[in-house]
């Protein structure tokens, strides 16, 4: 029984597919409507169903997996130099169906309003969340952004921009002021602070333009990422004091600067005789 049964196995592993069309035995009402069916007065076609039917079952996948005889070399590789010739040509852009212009979205006045926007230089005030949004969304539009930007997005530029001016103060700061807990401090004032004779920090002189020149004159900060910001402080001027010259100050006399002893026009004389001397002796 068991050799019945792997024999009978072996024969319908080797057996032809069964037909597809319907069975005789099947009514009316159960065969499919949309079968096609193939016309009958079609011999070549019943000629070559029969011829393939007729291989086995492993002929015919093995058949379907030869895979399919690739071209030529040349061929393909002036198939991919033509691509790629076709790929750098400029194309013309397709003029848009005559619906869309009706349809087309006009982000002109958006964009303007960009431009009429008060400036924080103006205002004078530190721009929030919302008024940074209102800025970026001009930007957004013109850019070709049509979606514009998150609050998420103007949260973080305005926290970039407060980092950005922070970091600016204190490097100024730093840079100009001394005589403080963090700043350079000179013998006189760490003799009078510890007594509280000297002046308070909340008393001293308030931050103003020279001191930001005087910084940018000291060294490289942030503002040298603003090229237009760094030249119109430095385009601002400077005190009078800076160009006052002290009336105490005198300054030495040419006719005075003889050097050191020794150094007179009969000492030179005098010396280059002597290597006249050394030389003559040589000789």
């Amino acid at each position: 029984m068991h050799n019945q049964l792997l024999l009978a196995m072996y024969g319908n592993s080797s057996r032809d597919l069964p037909p597809t069309d319907v069975a005789a035995w099947v009514s009316a009402t159960d065969k499919p409507s949309a079968l096609s069916k193939m016309p009958a007065g079609d011999v070549n076609e019943k000629r070559l169903k029969k011829e393939v039917m007729a291989i086995s079952a492993r002929e015919r996948r093995r058949i379907k997996e030869v895979p399919m005889p690739l071209g030529d070399v040349e061929d393909m590789l002036g198939s991919m130099l033509q691509d790629y010739h076709l790929a750098k040509q400029v194309k013309i852009p397709e003029a848009p169906p005559p619906m869309s212009a009706s349809l087309k979205t006009n982000w002109e006045s958006e964009i303007k309003s960009r431009y009429t926007m008060t400036l924080s230089s103006e205002s004078g005030e530190f721009p929030d969340v919302e008024n940074i949004r209102q800025r970026m969304l001009p930007i957004c539009y013109e850019e070709g952004v049509p979606g514009g930007c998150t609050p998420e997005a103007a949260n973080f530029m305005n926290v970039a921009a407060e980092t950005f001016v922070k970091e600016v103060l204190s490097t100024i700061i730093s840079r100009v002021r001394s005589n403080g807990p963090n700043y350079i401090q000179t013998d006189k004032y760490r003799k009078l602070h510890p007594k509280g004779r000297w002046t308070p920090s909340n008393e001293r002189p308030l931050l103003g333009m020279h001191d930001v020149r005087l910084s940018l004159t000291l060294g490289d900060n942030l503002l040298a990422q603003l090229p237009l910001s760094q030249k119109r402080i430095m385009a601002g001027g400077w005190f009078e004091r800076d160009y006052e010259v002290e009336s105490e100050i005198v300054f030495p006399d040419e006719v005075d600067v003889d050097g050191w002893e020794g150094a007179a026009v009969e000492d030179r004389k005098q010396l280059k005789g002597l290597l006249d001397e050394c030389l003559a002796i040589g000789a």
